[in-house]
Order: structure tokens, then sequence, then C-alpha cells
């Protein structure tokens, strides 16, 4: 990091960041980015419409066109062994893999031989490669997000089956909410998809389900108190 640091600190200091903000910026950076991914960070700092993240690790981190993470990768990913999945190579978070396995064996049986994850981590060179407009934007790079898809159903109609009905019931119980709820457009900038879940560990998915939210309403009203 110390040959790139002077260069950086011109850039944030052009973003409009006094020396305390830089300092608290590269603590942060430092510690959950490699060499590689604050590189490919600090691509953007000159981009005033776009909004760095310099921890991409807290649970209730939101991406969107005006956020990025670039080339970011979680520490703790680990194979998603004995679950259902579209392939071998996998990946999730492990506090969030362990949270799947202990909801998946909470399901009744029929539910659960239906269920398997479509989609988990992508990374920023696979996003690169299949949609680079969404390379450090997209969720799925933090390690936290899931595509459920059922065996019996056609993709498009999974939300008319009994594993997504028991899902958006239960899900927030083990840490998990439905990423893309209805009527939440507004706030979360994407349509409803009954595919997709976040894991926001127990104690946030019990309040944003209790105030019927979703994770961007949830936390504009922590910062609001």
């Amino acid at each position: 990091y110390v040959d790139d640091t002077e260069y950086y600190i011109e850039l944030l200091k052009n973003r409009g960041l006094n020396d305390k903000m830089i300092l608290s910026f590269f603590k942060q950076a430092c510690a959950n980015y490699s060499r590689y991914g604050l590189t490919t960070l600090m691509t953007q700092a000159n981009n005033q419409d776009m909004l760095l993240i310099p921890d991409p690790s807290a649970l209730l981190t939101t991406l969107s066109d005006q956020t990025y993470i670039g080339a970011y990768v979680p520490h703790n990913l680990v194979l998603m062994s004995d679950i259902h999945r579209l392939k071998y190579a996998m990946y999730l978070n492990n506090d969030a893999y362990e949270a799947l396995k202990k909801m998946i064996d909470a399901m009744p049986n029929e539910i659960a031989n239906d269920f398997y994850v479509k989609e988990a981590y992508t990374s920023f060179t696979d996003l690169q490669y299949s949609n680079p407009n969404l390379a450090g934007k997209d969720e799925r790079q933090l390690g936290h997000t899931v595509s459920i898809a059922s065996k019996s159903i056609a993709y498009q109609e999974f939300e008319t089956s009994a594993l997504s009905q028991w899902l958006e019931a239960h899900s927030y119980e083990y840490g998990f909410m439905l990423r893309y709820p209805k009527r939440m457009a507004s706030s979360t900038n994407h349509v409803y998809d009954a595919h997709y879940y976040r894991y926001v560990g127990k104690k946030n998915a019990n309040k944003i389900y209790k105030e019927n939210s979703c994770i961007e309403e949830y936390n504009q009203k922590e910062a609001a108190e």
C-alpha cells in the first residue's frame, strides 16, 4: 500500500475528504482490501458521483450503480459443501453459510428436497466477464447473497412454490431477508425478485421483518436515529 499512498491521498482530497476522514478511510480499506482490490477501488476515486465503500464486510452494506467496491474479496469465504447447488465450486461467507445450513435443516423434508442454490458469491473477475457494468457494484460479490431456486418449478414461477412461501415466512429466523421485496422497488432500486436472499444476521433480520421493511429503509432509519 505504501507506494501508492500519496497518490491515493491526493485523490481523496480531491473528493473533499479532510485528513481525519482520509485516515479513517484507509484504516477500513486496508483491513478489507488486498493491494489489487484497493487499486481497483481507487480507479473510481475521480468519479465524484461514485461512493467508494471502504468496509464492504459490514452486514448491512448495500450496493448500487452509485457505489463501488472494486475487486473486493471477502476474507472468510467457504465452499458450500452439504448444500444442493447448481455447481460444485460455489462459495459464501462462513457465517451466511452456517446460517443457510441451519435454515435448510429446519425446512420440512419436502421443501428442503426441492431447494437448491443457483447463485452465490460471484467474483469481480467473473462479473467483468459476464456483465462488466456490474463488476464492483453487485452484492453477490459481498458473499452474503444467494439466489435460491426450486427443483420442481420453473425458475420464472418460483414465487408460487411452497419453498418460496416458506422462505418469505421463516428466513428471517435464520438471519436472511428477501433482498428485493414486493412494493419496495423505490427503496431497493430493483424490481421484486423472489429468488434473492441476503444474510444480515438474526438481530437485523428480525427488526427488518417486523418493520416490513428492506435493508435500505432500515439503514436510513438507523442513520436518522
